[in-house]
């Protein structure tokens, strides 16, 4: 089923066999615990309010987003480019979420 990232991005679909990896990786009791503290975290209020924190960053920002995430499209990472003034999206092909894991060396130019 597509899942929605927004008002007016694409719908993004991740495959099953993406689904299934997620699915195994928090089924194990210490990583369920994890995950479940940080869905608690991100119903604070103050996260929300974060978004429009942003636009006040006033230090150099680069990010680096894969683009074959299969959670997070870098639709996403666009979005947060343009919300943080003067930031730079460096978007790795053949990287997926973890990207310092999936291409070390193009992550660390991309940072340097």
């Amino acid at each position: 089923r597509a899942m929605q990232q927004g008002a007016g991005s694409a719908a993004y679909s991740p495959s099953s066999a993406d689904l299934l990896g997620f699915r195994g990786s928090v089924l194990r009791p210490v990583r369920r615990i994890e995950i479940l503290a940080h869905l608690a975290a991100l119903r604070d209020p103050a996260i929300a309010g974060m978004a429009a924190d942003l636009g006040r960053i006033a230090i150099p920002v680069a990010i680096v987003w894969g683009e074959d995430d299969p959670f997070l499209p870098p639709a996403l990472g666009a979005r947060l480019r343009d919300a943080i003034p003067g930031a730079a999206l460096t978007v790795i092909p053949g990287a997926r979420h973890f990207v310092p894991e999936d291409a070390p060396d193009r992550c660390a130019r991309a940072l340097a």
